[in-house]
């Protein structure tokens, strides 16, 4: 059961950090600046202490990933603005009902730590275990995973291979947590492409759990949204030509049952992990309304407390669909 709070805790203050990198920067203000600002709020110059993530969970708006520059012997700042959510409590209002991610930093995870590639993608699928629990937990009806793109075909055959492999184990390990939790597996994208193993092992994942309809796990494989649009556009050519649909009264509404997520909403929440900032040919014409939530954090790491502080900056958000302020206020 979700229990809702009344407000978060925002705090500002000047944080030193270390100006040697972006990425050094990122992990200092997440695990030493942000427990100061915590406990010190009022104070303008902040030394770091110790972080206890089992008592808050904390994110930054915005994150300023370029610092100012300071003389040579001046210490290094930020200005910050922290919101802080208890961690056993979910974000105030509704949440979003369906959270689509692109799921980025698993190699860059792995590189730091002078591991294989293919270790940062399997700490990934530990993640994305934390984070289909979280979702159920905190109201979160559908999630989509970004799993493997068109364009992932680019990366050496011998990192593809172990994808598909770990893709197959997971689903193997995790089928039995899906039927037990009541969850849905759907997937989306070209997956006829992908070896036949794999595509044996989806439609029997697919048919186990295809009775359920509270939650849904849809997993985007071979997908791309321009290889999505182009399959849409064929298929209603076909039917143009058949005479059951006629082109000139073609919208949205009438385009979405040839999408790939034909009988999924449109994403409510767009998160991208890793601090890029882009959609990758990710759900562009079902996130059109969507909002997109930024972090720094690499996909592995990647865990509740972060997926709430996304929710919590989403249920901070005004939706409001083309209206004004005002148009929303008065309906």
């Amino acid at each position: 059961m979700r229990t809702a709070h009344s407000a978060s805790t925002v705090s500002t203050g000047i944080a030193k950090v270390d100006r040697s990198s972006t990425e050094g920067a990122n992990q200092e203000i997440s695990t030493l600046a942000i427990s100061a600002l915590k406990k010190a709020p009022q104070r303008t110059s902040l030394d770091a202490l110790p972080l206890h993530p089992s008592e808050q969970s904390f994110f930054i708006k915005p994150f300023k990933s370029d610092l100012p520059k300071q003389p040579h012997s001046a210490p290094p700042y930020i200005f910050l603005t922290v919101i802080t959510v208890n961690s056993t409590q979910s974000p105030k209002g509704r949440p979003p009902k369906h959270v689509a991610i692109i799921m980025d930093g698993n190699g860059r995870w792995a590189k730091e730590r002078g591991l294989p590639r293919i270790e940062g993608h399997r700490r990934g699928a530990e993640a994305v275990k934390r984070t289909l629990k979280a979702a159920q937990e905190n109201g979160v009806e559908i999630i989509t995973l970004y799993a493997f793109s068109v364009e992932n075909w680019n990366r050496p055959k011998v990192e593809v291979d172990a994808l598909m492999s770990l893709l197959d184990r997971f689903l193997v390990d995790q089928l039995p947590v899906l039927i037990k939790r009541k969850i849905r597996l759907r997937v989306v994208g070209r997956y006829k492409e992908l070896p036949e193993y794999i595509q044996h092992r989806l439609r029997k994942s697919e048919a186990a759990t295809a009775q359920f309809t509270e939650h849904t796990l849809a997993l985007a494989l071979n997908y791309g949204a321009r290889t999505e649009v182009v399959d849409a556009v064929k298929a209603i050519a076909q039917a143009a030509q058949a005479g059951s649909i006629d082109p000139n009264t073609l919208d949205y509404d009438s385009l979405r049952p040839y999408l790939y997520t034909n009988d999924l909403p449109d994403p409510d929440l767009v998160i991208r992990t890793s601090g890029e900032a882009r959609l990758s040919n990710f759900l562009l014409l079902q996130a059109a309304y969507a909002e997109i939530y930024f972090t720094s954090v690499l996909w592995p790491d990647f865990d509740e407390s972060h997926f709430k502080a996304a929710l919590a900056d989403y249920a901070s958000r005004e939706r409001r669909y083309g209206k004004t302020a005002e148009q929303l206020q008065v309906s």
